[in-house]
């Protein structure tokens, strides 16, 4: 058999081989008598602690013997793996880093010999037959994927980076309880911020009803369901690209604030998203903020967001969690009089959340590759 996809110069078939003549399949042990150190201890989902001393000094693959048992784990060395996670060792003639490719091409949870927590025995493993190519294909494939997946990891860092200034800004540049300045402003901008209830800085509104069959993507008015503001969307909404037929509705003013009327959670009501689109449909379970001019929106979005306790403490219900507009009109929040001090804030944060957007959109489509490769690369 041979790919679909293959690097110049290569054309032999690949070879069916049950895993036990490419790799050794080693056992974790417990790390509980260890000492904190320096050495990983990797369990089935990933970086558990480290400690004074290794199980193996070579390279490896992490496959879960039970729980996740479907996300191979490539491991540096030196490291320990607990008991429910098998390393796994390359023999002579075969590559560690196509053998990591291999395994991600395996559909693990097809060998899962348990009723219960899903299993993975070391003779299930060693029987599995995949197809495999010469050391010089197989090294050929290694090497591109490992540039691969050194792009998706460089990309998953500066997501995190971008991540981590926007926490800090956060706290930062709005005060934080006992202040009523921030400890970092933009220059020119002086004065205390003001205490306000949130309840005098704009009216209400609600959504109407709107359910998920009444959305198609080739109706004509754009809509926001209520599940859309879980996930989906941050504080910042600039386009919607959901529609629905239904029409007259309740309709979106360009900087409405939308808040979740309800969830199993309360963290799930701790948060809200500004619209920058008008003539938007907005669903049932929307509470709808609709600030006074002098106040900016998006601005004010970003500052509610950083009030998750003080939203939650607003939150009742026992199953399902509600939050309402009279509820949150007594929020107590801090803010600058000045409307262009409001408008630099809320464009820095705006700017940054773009970049965090095009960053994982960039990731997106290196797993997207990546999936392909292993897809068409591999037989």
């Amino acid at each position: 058999m041979k790919p679909k996809l293959r690097f110049k110069g290569f054309q032999e078939d690949w070879l069916p081989l049950p895993l036990r003549n490419t790799l050794e399949v080693n056992n974790g042990q417990d790390y509980k008598h260890l000492q904190p150190g320096i050495i990983p201890v990797y369990g089935t989902g990933g970086y558990m602690l480290s400690v004074n001393e290794y199980l193996s000094n070579s390279d490896a693959i992490g496959i879960g013997r039970k729980g996740t048992i479907d996300k191979p784990l490539f491991l540096k060395a030196p490291f320990w793996t607990v008991d429910t996670l098998f390393f796994l060792s390359p023999k002579k003639g075969f590559d560690l880093g196509f053998l990591f490719s291999r395994a991600q091409t395996i559909k693990w949870k097809k060998y899962d010999e348990s009723t219960g927590v899903p299993s993975l025995s070391k003779l299930n493993i060693q029987s599995i037959i995949s197809h495999f190519p010469s050391v010089a294909e197989q090294a050929e494939i290694a090497d591109y994927m490992a540039n691969l997946d050194a792009q998706i990891s460089e990309e998953e860092k500066k997501i995190e980076r971008l991540e981590q200034v926007k926490a800090a800004s956060l706290q930062t540049m709005f005060p934080q309880d006992g202040e009523t300045t921030p400890r970092l402003r933009f220059s020119g901008f002086t004065g205390e911020w003001k205490f306000n209830n949130l309840g005098s800085l704009g009216s209400w509104l609600k959504g109407q009803p709107l359910t998920k069959e009444q959305i198609s993507a080739k109706a004509q008015n754009p809509c926001i369901h209520y599940g859309q503001l879980f996930g989906k969307y941050g504080a910042v909404i600039e386009k919607v690209d959901s529609f629905t037929n239904v029409y007259p509705f309740t309709m979106s003013q360009v900087g409405d604030i939308l808040f979740p009327d309800s969830d199993v959670t309360p963290d799930g009501l701790a948060r809200c998203s500004c619209l920058l689109q008008d003539n938007v449909v907005l669903g049932g379970g929307i509470i709808i903020f609709r600030p006074f001019s002098g106040v900016n929106s998006s601005f004010l979005s970003y500052l509610v967001n950083t009030k998750k306790k003080e939203i939650i403490a607003l939150v009742t219900g026992t199953t399902v969690k509600h939050i309402n507009a009279n509820s949150l009109s007594s929020l107590k929040i801090k803010l600058p009089e000045s409307l262009p001090e409001q408008e630099k804030i809320a464009s820095y944060f705006s700017n940054l959340d773009r970049q965090i957007a095009l960053e994982k959109q960039k990731l997106e489509k290196l797993k997207q590759v990546k999936a392909a490769c292993l897809d068409q690369m591999f037989v």
